[in-house]
């Protein structure tokens, strides 16, 4: 759950042609500009998130860390997503679900 940076991988003009068409075809999910996750771990990472505020209820970023392993670098921008889709609603600095 800490993948490098989307520019650390598509480097080039034919990298970022099939880094988009990783994206295109689902492979690949952008979460911002400095962070992706394989389709596999985003669908991990769903999972983690929505068994964590289902046990313990609302929770800070600092709570999905240790559960996810991963850093802010990647959590933010994956909870800005969840929350972007429904999946999870803000509430101040808490996350819970929608």
């Amino acid at each position: 759950m800490d993948p490098p940076s989307p520019k650390e991988i598509a480097t080039g003009a034919d990298g970022a042609q099939a880094f988009q068409f990783l994206i295109d075809s689902g492979e690949v999910i952008s979460l911002s500009e400095k962070a992706a996750l394989l389709q596999p771990a985003y669908g991990d990472a769903v999972r983690i998130v929505r068994d964590y505020i289902s046990q313990h209820g609302p929770a800070t970023v600092s709570d999905l860390r240790e559960p996810l392993g991963t850093t802010r670098r990647i959590l933010v921008p994956l909870l800005e997503k969840l929350d972007a889709e429904g999946i999870t609603v803000r509430q101040g600095d808490l996350r819970a679900l929608k």
